[in-house]
Parts: C-alpha cells; sequence; structure tokens
C-alpha cells in the first residue's frame, strides 16, 4: 500500500536540505522509523507555516520507499482526514474509512492544527493513534503549535500526544538558505551567478518557503549577475527611514518646488513636473520601502513598472550630476531624512 495525498505528487520535486536548524528533526525522524523498538509512540515535527514540514514527511517517504517498496505507507494531511471523516459518517461507510487510516505501517499526519474545533473528527483520530501505538506501529505528525496550545484542540487528544517526542524546525542560516537556493539553480535553465544567488540567501527569511518565494520573484531572470538581483531585491525589499510616509514625501517636494499637488500627481508631462514627480517617486520607493505598486498608486494611479523606471533613471542622474544629488538630498533633508 502506497496511498497517500495529492501532497506525494512533488515526492521527487526538490532535495530536503540539512542545516543547522532542522538537522535534528530530520536525523531523529529517520531514526524514529528506522528503529526496530523506537523508545517513544510517536514523533511529532513542530514548526511554523512554511518551515519545511510537509517536505520533511515527503522526504520520508520517499527514503522509505525506495529502502523497502513493499512497505505500507499511508501520508495523508488533516484537511483531507476531516472531509474524508465527514463524508463516511454521513454515507455511514465509517468503516472503510477506518480501514484506509488504520491499516497501514507507517502514517505520516500533516497539519494536526487542521483538526481543531472538530471535536468528532478528533475523537476518531484519537483512537487511530492508539490503534498504531498498540501495535507498534509508526506515526509521524506535524503541526504548527505544539497540540497544548492549539485553540479547539481536545485535551485528550493533546495528552496522547504529549507522549511522544517532540522535535523542531528552526528558520534557516545563511549557510542553509544558500544551499536551498543552490537547489533550486541546478534544475533551472538559465542558472543565476553563484554571486547573484549569495544575494539572495543573505536576505533574512524565516523559512524556506520564504525564501523561495523570494527568489522565484527575483531569481527567474534569464541569467542574472548579482548587481540584477541586489537591484530587484532593492525593488522588493526597500528600506524604510522611520516616521516618513508617502504623504510626507509629496509635501516635501511640493515646498521645495513650489508646485501643487494635483500637477504633481496630473499626467502632464512639462519640464517644470517630470523632474520633481522623478524625485517624488524615488525618495517615496527608497524612504518609506512601500511595494512599487503602493507608490505608484498614491502619485497619481501610476504603474509599478513607471515607479521602477523613474527609481532607476534617478540613480543614474545622481551617479552622473552633481546638481541631480543636490536636489534630492535637498527634498530629503526637507522630508526629515538626513
Amino acid at each position: 500500500m502506497r496511498r497517500g495525498t495529492g501532497r506525494s505528487a512533488g515526492d521527487a520535486a526538490w532535495p530536503f536540505v540539512v542545516g543547522p536548524g532542522n538537522r535534528v528533526a530530520h536525523a531523529a525522524a529517520h531514526e524514529f522509523l528506522r528503529a526496530p523498538a523506537p523508545a517513544f509512540p510517536h514523533l511529532l515535527v513542530l514548526g511554523d507555516a512554511g518551515a519545511g514540514k510537509t517536505h520533511l514527511l515527503r522526504t520520508l517517504r520517499r527514503a522509505l520507499l525506495q529502502e523497502t517498496p513493499e512497505r505500507a505507507l499511508l501520508f495523508a494531511g488533516a484537511a483531507e482526514f476531516v472531509t474524508q471523516f465527514g463524508f463516511a459518517a454521513q454515507e455511514r461507510r465509517v468503516e472503510p474509512f477506518r480501514k484506509k487510516y488504520r491499516s497501514a505501517e507507517v502514517l505520516l499526519f500533516d497539519d494536526l492544527q487542521a483538526l481543531a474545533g472538530k471535536p468528532a473528527t478528533q475523537e476518531e483520530f484519537l483512537h487511530t493513534v492508539k490503534d498504531y501505538e498498540r501495535s507498534g506501529r509508526r506515526v509521524v505528525l506535524t503541526s504548527r503549535a505544539a497540540p497544548e496550545s492549539v485553540p479547539g484542540l481536545a485535551r485528550g487528544l493533546a495528552a496522547r500526544l504529549a507522549g511522544g517526542m517532540r522535535v523542531s524546525l528552526d528558520p534557516p542560516d545563511y549557510g542553509t538558505r544558500l544551499a536551498i537556493l543552490q537547489a533550486r539553480a541546478v534544475r533551472m535553465t538559465f542558472p543565476p551567478a553563484p554571486e547573484a544567488l549569495a544575494c539572495v540567501a543573505r536576505q533574512d527569511c524565516r523559512s524556506p518557503l520564504d525564501l523561495l518565494k523570494l527568489f522565484d520573484r527575483v531569481g527567474g531572470l534569464r541569467n542574472p549577475g548579482p548587481l540584477t538581483i541586489e537591484a530587484a531585491l532593492r525593488d522588493l525589499t526597500g528600506p524604510q527611514t522611520p516616521g516618513i510616509d508617502l504623504a510626507r514625501v509629496e509635501q516635501a517636494v511640493l515646498e521645495h518646488f513650489g508646485i501643487s499637488g494635483k500637477d504633481l500627481k496630473s499626467a502632464r508631462r512639462t519640464p517644470g513636473l517630470v523632474g520633481p514627480r522623478r524625485i517624488c517617486l524615488y525618495l517615496g520607493r527608497t524612504l518609506t520601502g512601500r511595494p512599487l505598486a503602493e507608490v505608484g498608486r498614491f502619485f497619481g494611479g501610476r504603474s509599478h513598472a513607471t515607479v521602477l523606471h523613474a527609481c532607476r533613471r534617478m540613480e543614474e542622474l545622481m551617479a552622473a550630476e552633481e546638481a541631480a544629488r543636490a536636489e534630492v538630498a535637498a527634498v530629503r533633508a526637507r522630508a526629515g531624512s538626513r
């Protein structure tokens, strides 16, 4: 039996990168499933959303099936368990449901917290866990929080799960983040340069999922160099100067150039408006760190691309002209940023 959910479709997609934040959980899970007689009845893996809990279960499933293809495994998510149990109860087919969930040698159960607030389903799952434990079979569970801390989870189930071993998946360090990106890059047709990967890895992403989301947004450029990646990262995660918002930037520009807000936000492209508008978009982005689209909407409903172009053009002018640097510095000082 190799039953499981659609989650297992990605089993072979990406390797599980081991680092200081997940090494204990990874080793404990493999040891628990391989030991002839484990010292604890079940294993609970804790971690925030995106920490790699589902990925770890997929890795365990793949490893076990490679070692013993005939081994009966069941990979299931709590949401699926809830849905199928509700249907089984309604259709009076609880016994086939129980046969499915209680006949495997190993149960890999994802997202325990999704059982919260469903007492009948929790009771069914409690008896499922007891059935595995009585026969010496293995259960590995994941959850975003300890069972006793999940609102709406029954005390009896939480108490039962307190008897197992607990391990956690902690945020990845720089080395792990870099290794994750390298594993993704080797499968790309046009992988970024190593220096570019390092630029992304230096971002303080709290989970592998957040890291890969960021990489997918900036690393999908064809063969980008580190400067391209750094520019893209600035576009996405620009620094914010405390106390300065878009309205304050606008007021500083209006006062410095002596123009009206209506003219600044208009579509007119007269020489007296193009320069102030460019500075306004540039400082609106760099001083507040707000998303490009939000800056554009605030300053006359302009597009993400328009703001990005204005910022890059302003950087070019500042690099080439002292007058441009002085003008931006004066407006920045008026806005309250030194």
